[in-house]
């Protein structure tokens, strides 16, 4: 088992190293807007490229007027890539190793650089998108596709975003590309600064009552850092081809002078563009706050500690998470070899707290328990013993014993048309003559357990219904198979089997009295003390058969008993072999219990009353999964209201966190990826 374990595993690791030849493990994107609007971008994508694909590249789609790409610049362990100024598609990958540039198609630009060796990159990328802040009537913004996922997709992607000072100096680009947030050349440099806050004299908070952002096109948060920036990243859901990470911020005026002015007058219409199908609405005034974008997000009122707290939070979380997988293996291993030892203790000393001592210390209880009531047994039969539990089968076959001990059901023979003698069951008459489906007791579970009954049935009355009688189980059985069998009262599994087949809805009520009967949970608190006594003692009993040695002849006039609680406790087999073995002289006992001892071969009753068995229960696991034309359509139309539901509580701001859905109206995406 551990071998074949073993190989499955090398198999699929074999499988993921064949298939997943490139893998981006990181994608961190760090923007800082300047006063005018450009967005100067560094993004760290830290990658396993593999052995197919030239080129790395970003594609910038639905760019406004005056928006375009400018100063790119490529690099990797501190080795600047070589800027062409026509990229050429069909070069090799060998000649695009450590060079770069810009290729125009047809809907926008694309950023293009060489994948370089067969291995791991941390590549930083560089370049200006400029004009991406618009102003607008009300306030400055933008809505933008940072990025969009292709192949491969990132496993993490992070987006932060700040701002330099709102003052009348101009920076260089140098002196914006010697800010801190850029200096980071691994991910765990980038990782490591991140965890404090990236203050400088030249950047400016974001975090201002005024500024709303929201997020899009992925699962995962939006929120302000503690320096005052604005980050996007995923979630422990990995991004998929397709995925976004689409900002959209508003920003209240005189932070920046934007040189461009939006396609449209005021921004509200860039929010109603796209807050359709998202999560947000602008009836809610906490749109677009921190606390409103993200379930992790906190306003400007929000003191310093209650951020430190929070990441106190997350990482006990995050540790949970990481050991929670170790506890699971450790809590298999130990179910695997010692649960079912450690659950029947545990349940051995609630069933010994009931009876008032240990369950080992039980002693035998020889008689049928309950006087012979079959029904209370198996009620308290189940609730003590419930990893053995009676199901179905061996409910019927009780009841078809003690009927065949009676004389209800008898076997003889039968000639077939082909002149065979069979063994058949022959079906004495009931007490009444009339048809199974109209009988009084019948009309009676009908009101109890039909399943398009209007009136409602209480609970207490549904439970005072089941606990019937044996009497009156085994006369619902009896005229079940008197009707089945037809006016010459003779049986065959396969008449038995079709006439519930077409009687399925009139059986229904009495196949579901007899589930209930079988899975109905019964409180041990409710079970009587000396019942379980009797019960676990008879179980006792039964089970170590051949191990009691104080039997005695006149013990044998009480083994048919034996025999219908055998097969009610589910043991029948064991019983059996302990008789045969007991009693050699099995021609002493009486015809039937003979029959049942004996050894089964083709055409011996014991395969007759076994298949008769087999055939009940299976004919009570088809009466309950048929379903008519009008109950699937019923059913169908429940599904798809139910899943209508789900999707309005969902459009309907039901969610949190970033908006997989929404974002229209953006600028910027197209995929970006190896090919």
């Amino acid at each position: 088992m551990i071998k074949r374990w073993l190989t499955w595993v090398v198999v699929c690791w074999i499988a993921t190293t064949s298939f997943a030849q490139h893998s981006l493990d990181y994608l961190l994107m760090d923007v800082v807007l300047d006063t005018n609007g450009d967005a100067y971008v560094q993004e760290m994508r830290s990658m396993y490229i593999g052995g197919y694909g030239t080129e790395n590249y970003i594609t910038f789609n639905n760019l406004q007027d005056g928006m375009e790409l400018k100063e790119l610049s490529v690099s990797e362990n501190g080795r600047a890539y070589v800027f062409d100024d026509y990229w050429d598609l069909d070069r090799s990958r060998w000649e695009k190793t450590f060079h770069c540039g810009f290729n125009q198609t047809d809907s926008g630009t694309e950023v293009c650089w060489g994948v370089g060796e067969e291995g791991h990159h941390d590549y930083i990328v560089r370049y200006v998108i400029t004009n991406l802040v618009r102003s607008y009537e009300e306030s400055d913004g933008f809505n933008h596709s940072f990025y969009e996922a292709a192949n491969p997709a990132a496993e993490y992607a992070s987006v932060t975003i700040r701002t330099l000072k709102r003052d009348s100096l101009q920076y260089t680009a140098d002196d914006i590309w010697a800010l801190p947030c850029f200096q980071a050349t691994t991910p765990a440099q980038w990782a490591e600064m991140n965890q404090t806050a990236l203050q400088d004299s030249r950047l400016e908070t974001l975090q201002h009552p005024a500024t709303k952002a929201w997020a899009f096109g992925y699962y995962g948060y939006l929120n302000f850092t503690i320096d005052g920036a604005i980050k996007a990243e995923n979630d422990s859901t990995w991004m998929s081809e397709g995925n976004s990470i689409i900002v959209m911020a508003e920003f209240e005026k005189g932070l920046f002078q934007p040189a461009m002015a939006g396609e449209v007058d005021k921004f509200e219409t860039i929010k109603e563009r796209a807050f359709v199908d998202s999560d947000y609405s602008l009836d809610d005034e906490n749109d677009g706050t921190a606390k409103r974008a993200s379930l992790l997000g906190g306003d400007s009122t929000t003191p310093v500690w209650v951020n430190y707290l929070f990441m106190f939070l997350v990482g006990g979380l995050l540790l949970f998470l990481i050991l929670l997988p170790v506890w699971l293996v450790i809590y298999g291993i130990i179910r695997l070899f010692w649960g079912k030892k450690i659950d029947q203790r545990k349940w051995e000393k609630k069933v010994s707290k009931l009876i008032g001592q240990k369950v080992a210390d039980l002693p035998y209880h020889r008689d049928p328990p309950m006087d012979g009531k079959l029904t209370c047994s198996q009620r308290i039969l189940t609730t003590l013993r419930p990893k053995e539990k009676v199901g179905i089968s061996q409910l019927i076959e009780a009841f078809m014993l003690r009927m065949l001990y009676k004389g209800a059901i008898q076997i003889t023979t039968d000639m077939t048309d082909k002149g065979k003698v069979r063994e058949v069951f022959n079906i004495t008459t009931p007490g009444s003559l009339k048809a199974f489906e109209e009988t009084q007791d019948h009309k009676d579970l009908l009101q109890l357990y039909h399943p398009y009954m209007q009136s409602t049935i209480k609970e207490k009355e549904l439970k005072l219904g089941v606990q019937m009688d044996d009497e009156h189980m085994e006369n619902l059985l009896h005229r079940l198979l008197y009707q089945a069998a037809g006016k010459d009262h003779l049986l065959q599994p396969d008449e038995l089997k079709n006439y519930i087949e077409d009687h399925v809805l009139n059986i229904r009520p009495y196949a579901r009295m007899v589930d209930y009967m079988v899975n109905a949970n019964v409180p041990l608190k409710n079970v009587p003390k000396e019942g379980a006594k009797e019960v676990y003692g008879f179980y006792k009993f039964l089970k170590d058969f051949t191990l009691v040695n104080e039997r005695e002849v006149s013990e044998v006039s009480l083994w048919k008993e034996y025999l219908v609680y055998a097969s009610l406790y589910g043991m029948a087999d064991e019983v059996r072999k302990g008789m045969k073995k007991l009693a050699p002289d099995v021609m002493k006992m009486d015809e039937i219990t003979r029959m049942l001892l004996a050894v089964s071969t083709a055409g011996t009753s014991g395969v007759l009353i076994g298949s008769l068995i087999n055939t009940m229960q299976d004919s009570y696991r088809y009466v309950e999964s048929f379903r008519t034309a009008e109950e699937i359509r019923a059913e169908k139309l429940a599904a798809a209201a139910a899943e209508r539901a789900a999707r309005e509580r969902r459009y309907s701001g039901g969610g949190g966190h970033s908006s997989f859905g929404g974002g229209g109206g953006h600028s910027g995406g197209g995929g970006s990826g190896v090919r």
